[in-house]
C-alpha cells in the first residue's frame, strides 16, 4: 500500500488541503474539542472491509466515485488519512497532537498557503448549543498561530461536508430553514474568534456535491433520492450562504 498510499497524499497536497474534521485523530484528547460526532461518526465498516482486502497494486483512483452503503470514495479516504495521522490510542502521531511537525515541514518544503476546514462540532458539539466549545476554539486558535508563525496563509472553510448529528435528527438538517440561523451563530462565532489569524474564508466546500449526493442520488448521507428536496436544500443553502456574507461584512471583517 505504501505506493499508493504515497500517490494519494501527493494528489491531495496540491494544493495542500486538510480536510481532517473527524479522521485527523486526536478525537479523544482533552483539549482537542472534537465534539459527539467525532465519536460517533466513523468509517463505514464496509470501506475499512474493502481497504483491507487490496493489495500493493491498488489504485484508488479507479474506485472513487464507488459507493457503499451510502457512503462515496470519501469513506475510504477518510479510513486511509485515519489509519496514516492516528495511533491505536487516539494520540500520538495524528494531525491534532503533531501539528507542530507538519507545520513546520509545509513551511520547509515552501507552502504559503494551507487550506484547512473548521469542524461545526468541534465549536457547538449539538449544533444549537447556547455557547461555543472553548477547548475547540483554542484548538483551531493553536492551529493558526502554528500558520502566523511560519508565515503560511490559513484558507478556512466554514462547511466541508460534515454536519452536526443532533440537527439532523431534530429538524433533518439543510432541509429546515431554522438550520441557517445555528450555522450563522456557528460562523459568527468563528469569524470573531479567528479575525486577527484569518483572512481568507470560504462558507461551503462544494455545496453542488453535498446537496446533490445527499439528497438527488443518495451518495452522502442523508442518502435520499428527493429531487424536491434537492431543491429546498439547495436553496437553503443558498440563503444560509448570503446570511455568512452579510455576516462578514458586517464583521467589517478583512479578506
Amino acid at each position: 500500500m505504501n505506493k499508493s498510499l504515497t500517490d494519494f497524499l501527493r494528489t491531495a497536497m496540491e494544493p495542500v488541503g486538510s480536510t481532517m474534521y473527524i479522521w485527523g485523530g486526536g478525537w479523544n484528547s482533552e483539549d482537542s474539542g472534537a465534539g459527539k460526532d467525532a465519536k460517533i461518526i466513523g468509517v463505514n465498516p464496509n470501506w475499512k472491509k474493502f481497504f483491507m482486502s487490496q493489495g500493493s497494486d491498488y489504485d484508488y483512483k479507479e474506485h472513487r466515485y464507488e459507493h457503499r452503503n451510502g457512503l462515496d470514495c470519501s469513506g475510504y479516504v477518510g479510513w486511509v488519512m485515519y489509519n496514516f495521522f492516528e495511533d491505536k490510542n487516539g494520540a500520538g502521531s495524528d494531525y491534532v497532537t503533531n501539528a507542530k511537525n507538519q507545520g513546520k515541514l509545509f513551511a520547509e518544503m515552501g507552502f504559503k498557503m494551507y487550506r484547512m476546514s473548521i469542524n461545526w462540532t468541534r465549536i457547538y458539539p449539538n449544533g444549537d448549543d447556547e455557547k461555543p466549545n472553548e477547548a475547540g476554539l483554542q484548538h483551531y486558535r493553536k492551529v493558526f498561530e502554528l500558520c502566523k508563525s511560519y508565515n503560511i496563509e490559513p484558507l478556512v472553510t466554514m462547511s466541508h461536508y460534515e454536519f452536526p448529528y443532533h440537527l439532523t435528527k431534530k429538524w433533518n438538517g439543510w432541509e429546515d430553514r431554522r438550520t441557517i440561523d445555528c450555522f450563522v451563530k456557528y460562523t459568527k462565532t468563528i469569524m470573531e474568534a479567528y479575525k486577527d489569524l484569518v483572512t481568507y474564508w470560504i462558507t461551503f466546500n462544494e455545496q453542488n456535491i453535498f446537496t446533490s449526493q445527499g439528497w438527488s442520488l443518495a451518495t452522502h448521507p442523508p442518502g435520499k433520492r428527493d429531487m424536491k428536496l434537492f431543491y429546498q436544500v439547495n436553496h437553503i443553502a443558498n440563503l444560509a450562504n448570503a446570511a455568512v456574507i452579510n455576516k462578514f461584512h458586517e464583521l467589517e471583517m478583512d479578506g
